[in-house]
């Protein structure tokens, strides 16, 4: 496995938090999925796709190459904190960076965290098919805490106490992990690995729609500007809602342009969402149900 990409196990959706002592419970950080190749001074960065983006985290690079371990594998995810909060936005700045001097200077203004949650190697020993317990005694004995590095936290039976705590400092959710679960390479077990994420909603206007590529809605908010976009909605939706809308929507086009049918304010739509981006927009809109006795001019966006 050792320097060559990897595909990383994921996690399959839940709506529903719960407690068990058969699962430990982990922060749902938000940023970049990374997986981390150390062999004496050579460490190399790799995404879940299989990119190698050991240029672009230098800072990762040097605290993982000053581990006591000779040889690991590690499994986590890049952040950015701002105030105790994970910076999705930040972490994407440092993402699109190329240029060496900005990525010194990204090192500055929005230094990466490695947040690890998994060892899947140290030494010649693969550990993938040994259960998560074990695995997270390896990586508490491989991976020390620092600004830099840090090894999640984990707490076993109580996922709603967790949780809570997550929406009380704004994080993405909560991950649920069975303690006896292996390492399951490029894949998506049903029960093993599962995320609860903290959805916020919000009412908006449906500013226009679209069929191609897919059925999708434009939804806005009124700012002290004016009136903004935040974010294109392809989720949700049942076939009737779909069918209902596009009776309405044909009746009330005012336009179309480059197959995007913009129509006269007056459909509300209440979405939820994972974040709101400092360029006011919506992360992962999901639309949720229309929303009758709410006015377009209602749908303000409130900092």
């Amino acid at each position: 496995m050792l320097f060559t990409p990897i595909k990383p196990m994921l996690l399959t959706m839940r709506e529903e938090i719960f407690d068990s002592p058969e699962y430990c419970f982990q922060p749902k950080v938000d940023g970049i999925r990374i997986l981390a190749h150390k062999q004496g001074d050579k460490v190399e960065l790799y995404t879940r796709h299989g990119n190698i983006w050991t240029t672009k985290f230098p800072e990762v690079v040097e605290a993982v190459r000053t581990l006591d371990e000779d040889t690991c594998i590690l499994d986590g995810e890049a952040v950015v904190f701002r105030g105790g909060r994970q910076s999705f936005d930040d972490v994407m700045v440092r993402a699109r960076l190329t240029n060496p001097y900005k990525i010194n200077a990204g090192v500055l203004t929005h230094p990466v965290t490695y947040v690890v949650w998994d060892v899947l190697q140290t030494g010649i020993q693969d550990h993938t098919r040994l259960p998560l317990r074990a695995r997270m005694e390896i990586l508490d004995q491989t991976v020390g805490r620092t600004a830099t590095l840090l090894p999640t936290f984990t707490i076993v039976g109580s996922g709603t106490e967790l949780h809570e705590k997550m929406k009380e400092m704004d994080w993405e959710g909560t991950c649920a992990k069975h303690v006896d679960s292996p390492y399951r390479l490029n894949e998506r077990h049903p029960t093993d690995w599962v995320k609860i994420k903290l959805w916020k909603t919000m009412d908006t206007c449906i500013l226009a729609w679209r069929q191609q590529p897919r059925f999708g809605i434009l939804v806005g908010a009124r700012f002290q500007s004016g009136l903004k976009a935040l974010a294109w909605v392809e989720n949700g939706f049942s076939d009737v809602e779909k069918q209902a809308f596009k009776r309405i929507a044909r009746g009330i086009t005012l336009r179309e342009e480059k197959s995007i049918y913009w129509i006269e304010m007056g459909i509300v739509a209440r979405v939820k969402y994972l974040e709101r981006t400092e360029r006011h927009t919506l992360r992962l809109a999901t639309f949720e149900r229309f929303i009758f006795d709410k006015k377009p001019e209602e749908c303000i966006w409130v900092s």
